[in-house]
């Protein structure tokens, strides 16, 4: 059996994605607070009903824009290798996520995280890559007994994910720059770790 998709299910998803790419355009180009729904309408050459039909918000895009940008990433630039120690790409996987928010800047990353709580998007997604890794990490962390803490896996998914977070957005708030955030990171996730 075939499953075929037919031309209103393509048609279908050719304007979610020319709403999508048109608002992630904008906003690396303007503020995302200057642009509007109509902006993003009128540059994808949709109406606000169709807006509508596939989004809440324009928020809803740069959730989605953040997140399929960081699974991007991870595909890209991160690569775990069994010639180092789990402690060594437990802490790369980390800082090539911290390094994505470094590459799309602080602007967007706090309006992702803002958007995130705005809008409650569950983002732990079955088969996003994000979260796969995440979760081998947490099982071969377990495996090796090497997590300081007796966490269930969604307990340390969410203790991972929540510190993450919340070290991303006090750096994305950060106008001082004199915390060495690198470092912060490092340290701050080694410490669930029995070294």
């Amino acid at each position: 059996m075939s499953i075929k998709i037919t031309s209103r299910e393509k048609a279908s998803r050719r304007n979610k994605q020319k709403i999508y790419d048109a608002a992630l355009y904008l906003f690396e180009k303007y503020d995302f607070d200057t642009v509007t729904v109509n902006d993003i309408c009128r540059h994808s050459k949709l109406s606000k009903g169709t807006f509508y039909h596939y989004f809440n918000s324009k928020e809803d895009l740069v959730v989605i824009g953040f997140t399929r940008g960081l699974d991007r990433y991870l595909k890209q630039h991160y690569r775990p290798s069994k010639e180092k120690s789990f402690e060594e790409n437990y802490i790369d996987f980390i800082m090539c996520m911290f390094y994505y928010a470094e590459s799309v800047g602080k602007s967007f990353t706090r309006r992702s995280y803002m958007a995130q709580i705005s809008t409650q998007v569950e983002l732990r997604i079955e088969d996003r890559l994000m979260v796969n890794i995440i979760d081998d990490l947490i099982a071969e962390g377990k495996k090796l007994k090497l997590f300081r803490f007796d966490y269930s896996d969604l307990e340390l998914y969410t203790h991972i994910v929540g510190t993450f977070t919340g070290l991303l957005v006090k750096w994305s708030t950060d106008t001082k720059g004199i915390i060495d955030f690198e470092h912060l990171i490092k340290n701050q996730f080694l410490a669930l770790l029995k070294i």
